[in-house]
């Protein structure tokens, strides 16, 4: 499988297993994905639309033009990886410099999640590879976002996903990993101010 593979950290960890973090400016594990049709070679645009009606919460629109991409010949697996994923980028940076309102990055985070969730049953799926994948998050709502995209892209690219999200506290995530066994712990989102938590964690896990 095809990946961006720019890590902050990687540490291998007991039984083999591997642990990845997402630094803030990383891709986390991201499978390639296809190319756009040609009537969207302009990408830019068609993110900044996106954008667009997304800030303001339109529905309507930001259904429509998840519906025009794939009619246009773009995969789900591409949508999601070059609509949803430098649009979220985007909208995070955005919040993080107070450069749009609460009420817009609300609207946006939250429906495009919505609209996410709606592609990932199309996803192609390809055969299982017997590979185990624990991933856990930071508590934004963005980088929940962009770490529950990367679990449905690999989870359709053939790996037994265990999306846990964030807020949740060290000693159970070291329970869940000692139940699941995973072959690959993903930390997506170690943004500064995860990084203490982050390592505890991984010293835990080190024990």
């Amino acid at each position: 499988m095809g990946c961006m593979r720019k890590f902050a950290d990687r540490w291998t960890g007991r039984r083999g297993m591997q642990f990845i973090v997402r630094s803030d400016t990383a891709v986390a594990y991201m499978p390639t994905v296809g190319k756009f049709g040609d009537q969207f070679m302009q990408r830019d645009v068609l993110i900044e639309r996106f954008f667009t009606s997304l800030i303001s919460g339109d529905r309507v629109v930001s259904r429509a033009i998840v519906e025009e991409t794939l009619t246009a010949g773009c995969s789900p697996q591409a949508a999601l990886g070059r609509l949803f994923w430098p649009t979220n980028e985007h909208i995070q940076q955005l919040h993080r410099n107070d450069q749009i309102s609460a009420l817009a990055h609300n609207f946006a985070t939250r429906l495009m999640r919505s609209l996410a969730e709606q592609l990932q049953p199309r996803l192609a799926q390809k055969p299982r590879n017997g590979k185990k994948v624990l991933m856990v998050c930071g508590n934004e709502q963005g980088e929940e976002l962009g770490a529950q995209i990367s679990a449905d892209l690999l989870e359709a690219n053939g790996y037994e996903m265990y999306f846990v999200g964030g807020g949740v506290a060290n000693d159970e995530l070291v329970g869940q990993v000692g139940e699941v066994k995973p072959d690959l712990l993903v930390i997506f989102g170690a943004i500064p101010e995860t990084v203490p938590q982050t390592r505890l964690l991984i010293d835990r896990l080190h024990e």
